[in-house]
């Protein structure tokens, strides 16, 4: 990467202008596995030359110290790589103020205009990629912290630095339980508050935003609108893998709710009260293998949850009487936030009890009965492909096969076992192999699947392999299709 700053902020300037390109050479490999070969948006590189140039501006203004305008534009073109899969080109630009007021926090407001070509596969656009030619804008209107070590922004929706030298890097998270003031005297009544003299003429009894948190207005428009809450519902979000699910606070009884249950193949507890306006969860699988069903515990405060063995835990998960006393939970990735800053970040976010979430939830299996399709093999079949055939015909139906295949999860006793395949296209290269409609894929070379975008992303490193083992269900039978490529 070559950086070239014309003007700086030195000898009283008050302008600083930065400017860089660079060429990033596919070179080492590209085809990194984490529990089988990881998806393109996992591997360590694109795997393709790539190039990158960006300008960056800033302008101080004197009358107020430590305020800046700032601007910046990149833009990226990326190539296709040996699997014939191109990253889409990119387009970034902001603009935005930021004040420094020396202390940890750096107070910044920008608006972001990015634009993202669809990925490639096969010349054939990738489904949910890239952005629409009109572009979007992202608007954020909240403080982003910076670390002092190397002035890198962090997103606290993200979890992740979002700018600066460690842009890409992810937070740790800490568990912390957020209520009011009065919950946590009524859970911790011998607390102390540290001093409310903190230096500044401020008042801590009033909340000093006026009546934002309980109206709907916004500073900035977001990128996603969502209308299936209100924009200032707070919610307990909850990730796991690449999916989220949140549990609106207000709608928890007033007594304590404890929810058990399986979300994205992950066992959890989430509890919460409104009336004392708090929700937290955890994993229900702890460190030994052993899966814990809870259920609430009344009147013990801050013990909070009781589990089928018996033992009693507080609200920061830990035992506090039983044979596992001593022992603590381990805290779900999950935090608290407005229903709007969510769904700006976690677009199709599951809703708990909400009547759309019937609509994003996984389908359960059925059998389907479609004696056109049903055939009796033994089984053991045996395929054989020419790799040069394989890679054409990938390149020609990839297109077809993305639109028209449909793709259901496929969850018993609350775990995902594999993904049923219908609408296949006849005599497409799936087909081909043996894969016939109805048919469950259980596994590949003895690797379970662990998402929907590891099964799509099999498909283009097939030419790369010598020897391809699919598990698969057929009307309740388990069956083993082999493919050998030369």
């Amino acid at each position: 990467m070559l950086q070239y700053t014309p003007l700086m902020f030195a000898d009283g300037r008050q302008t600083e202008i930065s400017l860089g390109t660079g060429l990033k050479v596919p070179i080492g490999h590209s085809t990194a596995e984490f529990i089988g070969i990881a998806s393109e948006d996992m591997q360590p590189g694109t795997g393709s030359w790539d190039s990158l140039s960006w300008i960056y501006v800033s302008h101080l203004l004197l009358q107020i110290p430590g305020f800046e305008v700032f601007a910046g534009a990149s833009v990226r073109f990326n190539g296709t790589n040996e699997r014939e899969y191109k990253v889409g080109n990119e387009i970034i630009s902001l603009l935005g103020v930021r004040w420094n007021s020396k202390r940890f926090i750096s107070y910044s407001m920008y608006g972001r205009y990015r634009w993202a070509a669809s990925d490639l596969r096969f010349s054939g656009k990738v489904p949910n990629t890239g952005l629409a030619l009109s572009g979007s804008w992202d608007f954020t209107s909240t403080l982003i912290p910076y670390d002092r070590e190397t002035d890198s922004n962090w997103s606290q929706m993200l979890n992740m630095s979002v700018n600066g030298p460690r842009i890409g890097e992810e937070a740790k998270l800490i568990h912390v339980v957020e209520t009011t003031w009065e919950t946590w005297k009524t859970l911790y009544p011998d607390s102390f508050i540290l001093s409310l003299d903190t230096g500044f003429s401020r008042n801590y009894d009033i909340y000093p935003y006026g009546s934002y948190k309980t109206n709907d207005n916004l500073l900035f428009p977001v990128s996603n609108e969502d209308s299936r809450l209100s924009k200032k519902r707070r919610v307990l979000g909850l990730i796991v893998g690449d999916r989220t699910k949140v549990f609106p606070i207000s709608e928890f009884r007033s007594e304590i709710q404890v929810i058990n249950e399986n979300f994205n193949g992950t066992d959890v507890v989430v509890f919460g009260n409104a009336a004392l306006n708090l929700a937290v969860s955890f994993l229900r699988t702890l460190s030994d293998g052993t899966v814990l069903t809870f259920t609430a515990v009344d009147g013990e405060l801050p013990v909070i949850i009781e589990d089928n063995e018996g033992n009693k835990w507080d609200i920061f998960g830990n035992a506090v009487s039983g044979l596992r006393a001593g022992e603590r939970l381990i805290p779900a990735e999950s935090f608290i936030s407005y229903w709007f800053a969510w769904a700006a970040f976690y677009p199709n976010a599951v809703i708990y009890n909400h009547p759309s979430s019937f609509l994003l939830q996984t389908s359960s299996y059925r059998p389907v009965d479609n004696a056109i399709n049903r055939i009796h093999s033994p089984n053991l079949e045996r395929r054989k492909f020419s790799r040069k055939e394989l890679k054409r015909r990938l390149r020609k139906e990839w297109p077809v096969l993305v639109k028209t295949t449909k793709v259901l999860s496929v969850r018993r006793d609350g775990k995902m076992i594999g993904f049923q395949i219908s609408h296949l296209p006849i005599h497409s290269v799936l087909s081909d192999f043996g894969i016939i409609q109805g048919d469950i894929i259980l596994t590949v070379n003895g690797v379970d699947l662990k998402g929907l975008k590891s099964l799509f992303n099999l498909l283009g490193f097939l030419p790369e392999m010598d020897h391809v083992e699919i598990g698969i269900e057929r009307e309740n039978q388990t069956l083993k299709l082999v493919l050998n490529l030369d």
